[in-house]
């Protein structure tokens, strides 16, 4: 790298890496708003490293740069180092990582908390006819473009062969060249041929006037193409777009923001495959993961980690609207211009703005839906993804085939309704009934009706849904007139049971309908948490579908729907037996998409098996299966919770953003009431609660908690569960009674259906313990955490996350309860198990020790405690963040300790 005098821009700068500030104006360094001593050759050191973090930094760098011309030996700087690191606390060198035999590494992500001042570029005189330095065969042609960087098209004296060069004076806009080489070779490098993009060939950062090499394209930029083809059909301006789409989503998924997507950056090339558009200039770009690059070992040329940049920089046409407000650049603001570009392209101007009322200018229905999603002023309600948008693009004639079936479709449904609500009048409530099972068996037949191609298939088609329709219209609903069954008051349950009795007689000549009537009356039972009953009907299904032949699809699905029962039971052994059959299956009839689910729902058993470390293994394997699928495929949604799951279980810090990306996935997908939705928004709003996020996990768990009651009833399991994770928040709010009555409820009700050793029912428990404990009744919580602890080993092992967890809280009421001796002798053992089961990778390791330590303390073994306290509030930090309740709490415990040793107290 080149000698890494701070930036052309020396103007003193505020900057912030973790707890610590670093102010140039007064040349101080506050760790916590507190000042710290630090001698000044440590300070130009950290002056230096904030500038280029993750860059390495040579020895001969460092001393040139802080003690420039003078001959010192290497351990002036081992020592200036050294002071540097205690002074900002990285004992570890987690911080400043020595390279051996090289230089030093700034590992901190760096924020600047001054504001860049601009200033204007060099100016390079650079003339037509002249020579590029270190390129004598090579010509100025002419400017192409002048800003930043000036761009010139070049020409071979010789070959005639032509290219482009970008060249840079100094300061940001060497900068500018540096990012586009690296980020362009992190792209080259993870994509191959696949890569859509303008490959920079070649460069020159020794010599100033500086400059990178690209290839030229005669067609030139899709803005010049375009005005001199302002006649380009509709479908080629939207194929453009959708090619750029593509390339972004390339790029997106090695970890890169372009941040500059207009017209004059994407370039259109003419091959054998006809035009085709390529993504370039990555100078204003942005690395936002950089495992890939570090992978690769390439150099980290012009990139610095988490420094804060002009992010409203770039084409103001294209620029998202939260840029404008000071957010910093994501994805999505890259989708929305390509959803600016999209309108622009549509109407056929390229300096229109999308501006209100831009709607009336595109008449296109599907398009204007596509405009809108790309291009939303909120980014939480814009495309996730750019394949999202190439792929509506590309499927647009057979979306607008759907819509038109989806209307006609619409228009019967509201006739099938009005006849509906005339004998509403006759029937009452059992329409409800119908509905329950007319979705299912109606999906069922279409489907079957629609595979048939034959007319005589289509016939026999007809012929079963007329056979389901009296099913339906006798067996049913006549179950539930009160004029046959003398009764005004049948549940859905008992009506649905009525049915079922009567399948193996009315379809005794139609096994394979009558198996497919049982798979949806399985489906309908489990829903009301009838499990017994659903298993009867599949297991009923699956042998009148033998072989399997005929319908392999109907079999699969009946198999499926079996291991979610038995999973849902706690019979793993059964479940994954039915999952593996069902992959088995699929695989036989190459059904890959039938397969690639039973995979995703065998590695989410792990989960419950206690090896969520395999789980996430065997998910992330699948990834490039998954994402094949269509982005509203259910199967992917599936995926994406399931990974979540897996993150959480794990103690992962992304597991964050997994289920806050799957969460609006569902929702977008399926709505916000529907049943996966549903138990999605339990889980986020329960891990916020786990956060010590709790106001936000009231917001999204009391509404939810209302809405479960609506639709499943107050003591349906998922309302059960919904209500155990709304008293957790309301526990760390403070509202302690109102989550003992809610915990109470949902303990008694889980007990009494699923039993003492329900792991649902053993968490909950352990929670209503917990809640005792909060209000000071230790001896009632010991009491209850001593039966989940005795159930938890039974049924799910002692080195299990929940069982640790139980294990710990004992403890701490052991503790309360002043019995410090008993609550060592238990926490010992939990340590133990947890750094070998959870590893230290796991939060719940360091809050077990956390408190191992305060009982040292309190038992007079200092020594000990301080060194277990230091190393477990360290660890809580990095993986939790210092704002966590439980990094505070453990930071509080620090205090008592410290205080403890200096007033030499008494063991309690």
């Amino acid at each position: 790298m080149s000698t890494p005098s701070p930036e052309p821009n020396l103007r003193p700068a505020r900057w912030r890496f973790g707890d610590t500030e670093l102010d140039e104006f007064r040349l101080e360094i506050l760790h916590r708003g507190e000042p710290v001593n630090i001698e000044s050759k440590s300070l130009e050191l950290l002056r230096l490293f904030v500038r280029h973090p993750g860059e390495v930094i040579t020895k001969d760098e460092l001393m040139e740069a802080v003690w420039p011309g003078r001959v010192l030996s290497e351990s002036v700087l081992s020592r200036a180092v050294s002071l540097l690191r205690r002074a900002i606390g990285d004992a570890e060198q987690n911080l400043i990582r020595t390279v051996h035999g090289y230089g030093y590494r700034f590992d901190a992500s760096v924020e600047r908390l001054t504001p860049v001042q601009t200033q204007s570029p060099a100016i390079l005189h650079l003339q037509a006819g002249e020579h590029p330095p270190l390129r004598p065969n090579w010509r100025l042609l002419e400017r192409l473009g002048q800003g930043r960087n000036e761009t010139w098209l070049v020409e071979h004296e010789k070959t005639r062969e032509r290219r482009i060069f970008k060249f840079a004076g100094d300061g940001s806009a060497l900068s500018t060249l540096k990012r586009e080489i690296t980020l362009q070779r992190l792209l080259s490098e993870s994509l191959g041929e696949q890569a859509a993009l303008a490959a920079v060939l070649d460069w020159n950062l020794q010599e100033a006037p500086y400059f990178i090499e690209t290839a030229w394209y005669p067609n030139g930029s899709l803005e010049s193409w375009l005005g001199r083809h302002p006649q380009t059909p509709l479908a080629q301006r939207i194929e453009f777009v959708a090619q750029a789409a593509a390339a972004l989503a390339a790029a997106h998924r090695v970890g890169i923001l372009h941040k500059d997507v207009k017209p004059a950056n994407l370039l259109v090339a003419d091959d054998h495959e006809g035009l085709r558009i390529l993504l370039a200039d990555f100078g204003s770009g942005r690395l936002i993961d950089d495992t890939r690059l570090e992978a690769l070992s390439i150099t980290r040329l012009g990139l610095t980690r988490d420094i804060s940049e002009d992010d409203s920089s770039g084409s103001l046409l294209y620029i998202a609207p939260e840029l404008l407000a000071g957010q910093p650049a994501t994805l999505k603001s890259d989708i929305y211009a390509l959803g600016v570009l999209l309108y622009q392209l549509v109407v056929g101007d390229l300096r229109r703005p999308l501006a209100p009322g831009w709607e009336r200018d595109v008449s296109d229905e599907l398009l204007r839906e596509d405009i809108a999603a790309a291009a939303d002023l909120d980014p939480a309600r814009r495309l996730a993804d750019a394949s999202e948008l190439e792929r509506r693009l590309r499927t647009l004639e057979q979306r607008r085939q759907r819509r038109t079936l989806e209307r006609e479709s619409a228009e019967r449904a509201e006739a099938t309704r009005r006849q509906m609500e005339r004998w509403r009048a006759r029937r009452g409530w059992m329409i409800a009934a119908y509905a329950l099972l007319v979705a299912g068996l109606t999906a069922s037949s279409t489907l079957y009706y629609l595979a048939r191609k034959a007319r005589d298939a289509a016939r026999d088609a007809q012929a079963e849904t007329a056979a389901i329709n009296d099913f339906l219209q006798h067996d049913l609903l006549d179950s539930a007139d009160p004029r046959a069954t003398g009764r005004s008051d049948m549940t859905v349950r008992e009506v649905v049971e009525t049915a079922a009795r009567r399948v193996g007689e009315r379809f005794a000549d139609r096994p394979q309908l009558q198996a497919r009537v049982r798979s949806t009356l399985g489906s309908v039972f489990s829903g009301l948490a009838q499990d017994d009953a659903a298993i009867e009907q599949l297991l009923a299904a699956i042998a009148l579908l033998q072989p399997e032949d005929r319908h392999p699809q109907t079999l699969i699905d009946a198999r499926l729907l079996l291991a979610d029962v038995y999973a849902n039971l706690d019979r793993y052994d059964e479940s994954i037996a039915e999952y593996q059959a069902a992959q088995q299956l699929a695989d036989r009839h190459k059904l890959k998409e039938r397969a690639l689910e039973a995979q995703i729902f065998l590695a989410e058993l792990q989960r419950g098996l206690g090896n969520a470390e395999l789980g996430l293994k065997q998910i992330e394997s699948l990834r490039p299966q998954v994402a094949r699928l269509d982005p509203k495929s259910e199967l992917g949604l599936h995926y994406a919770r399931i990974r979540a799951n897996l993150l959480e279980e794990l103690g992962r810090p992304e597991a964050d953003e997994a289920y806050q990306t799957a969460l609006q996935r569902y929702v977008s997908v399926l709505g916000a009431d529907a049943p996966a939705t549903l138990t999605l928004r339990v889980s986020v709003g329960g891990r916020l609660a786990g956060q010590g996020r709790d106001e936000e996990a009231l917001a999204i768990l009391d509404p939810l908690y209302a809405d479960m009651q609506r639709i499943y009833g107050p003591t349906h399991p998922q309302t059960l569960v919904t209500a155990n994770q709304l008293s957790l928040a309301l526990q760390h709010l403070g509202q302690v009674d109102r989550a003992i009555a809610l915990q109470e409820f949902a303990s008694r009700e889980i007990v009494a259906r699923f039993g003492e050793l329900d792991a649902s029912g053993l968490q909950i428990r352990a929670n209503l313990a917990t809640l005792y404990a909060q209000k000071g009744d230790h001896q009632r919580a010991l009491v209850l955490y001593g039966k989940v602890y005795a159930g938890q080993v039974q049924a799910l092992g002692e080195d299990r996350r929940e069982t640790l967890m139980t294990a710990h809280n004992i403890a701490r009421s052991l503790q309360d309860l002043g019995r410090w001796k008993e609550a060592l002798a238990l926490q010992r053992k939990t340590s133990a198990l947890a750094h070998r089961a959870l590893t230290d990778e796991h939060y719940v390791t360091w809050t077990i020790d956390i408190s191992l330590a305060r009982t040292l303390g309190a038992l007079g073994q200092y020594a000990e405690a301080q060194a277990l306290m230091d190393r477990a509030t360290q660890n809580l930090e990095r993986l939790l963040g210092y704002e966590h309740r439980l990094t505070q709490r453990g930071y509080s415990y620090q205090k008592e300790l410290r205080e403890r040793l200096q007033n030499r107290a008494d063991p309690r």
